[in-house]
């Protein structure tokens, strides 16, 4: 019985000290209800000083405690060993799990990142529901925003949440003159075709040269969006990003014209 005992028990143990065949026969022991496993520690722990060891051939008990499990020992139980070799097992993939979450944020963070549009400020160009990918490279390497870009930037007005993130046209930079009156927007003086209106302006705003570092930004929807001409030019470092390519709805797809 207790060859089988010792053939059958499943060893995990954390170190390779000279007590390593005292827990096999101990736990085999206990697996099996075997009263007497105390004095076969003894045996075992002297055999393996008599075989050069460092272990002292003293009565066993003092490794035990009073429940019965050995002192100074680290044991996990098989539950726990399993576990832990099947995540040894999936290592590869939890690396390359890992690795892609890191490259998506990067990507995200840095390259470009796809934007929801909640609101029909930008109609008809964009409606509401649609799924817009928003380039952050080119701005990044010297390309400066210009007329027709239309970009995603944070807000500048002090009653917006500062973590939101707004997407409309860009008309003047900075130097430009602009205007708006009967409906229609001029810049230097110059009336400008927008033919992705399709209602003109129902406000005027008086002639004003844009400051340096910033921009002017209307929606297409000039009746229904809070843009500059609420809130003034938009200064350039709140610039995330340029709408390029518009994916969702499917039967929507397409690049998104600057004029």
């Amino acid at each position: 019985k207790m060859a089988l005992a010792f053939q059958k028990g499943t060893i995990v143990r954390h170190h390779s000290t000279s007590r390593g065949s005292c827990y096999n026969i101990f736990h085999c022991c206990r697996h099996y209800k075997i009263k007497d496993y105390k004095k076969l520690c003894k045996l075992s722990c002297s055999k393996n000083d008599d075989q050069g060891t460092n272990q002292t051939s003293q009565d066993s008990s003092h490794n035990l405690t009073s429940d019965g499990n050995l002192k100074n020992e680290k044991f996990v139980s098989r539950r726990t060993f399993l576990l832990i070799k099947k995540l040894r097992d999936f290592k590869d993939d939890i690396v390359t799990l890992i690795l892609a979450f890191i490259v998506s944020y990067s990507i995200r963070m840095f390259i470009a990142e796809p934007r929801f549009i909640p609101s029909p400020s930008m109609y008809p160009t964009l409606l509401v529901g649609d799924r817009v990918i928003v380039e952050k490279v080119s701005y990044k390497f010297g390309r400066k925003p210009s007329v027709g870009d239309v970009v995603t930037f944070t807000p500048v007005d002090s009653d917006s949440n500062k973590d939101d993130v707004y997407i409309k046209r860009i008309v003047a930079v900075e130097g430009d003159l602009i205007e708006v009156k009967g409906g229609s927007l001029y810049v230097n003086n110059v009336e400008q075709e927008e033919p992705y209106l399709i209602n003109k302006c129902p406000y005027s705003l008086s002639k004003a040269c844009i400051p340096d570092k910033t921009v002017f930004v209307l929606g297409d929807n000039r009746g229904d969006s809070a843009d500059s001409h609420v809130w003034g030019p938009l200064p350039i470092d709140h610039v995330k990003g340029r709408a390029t390519l518009r994916y969702w709805p499917p039967g929507r797809l397409g690049f998104i014209k600057k004029d």
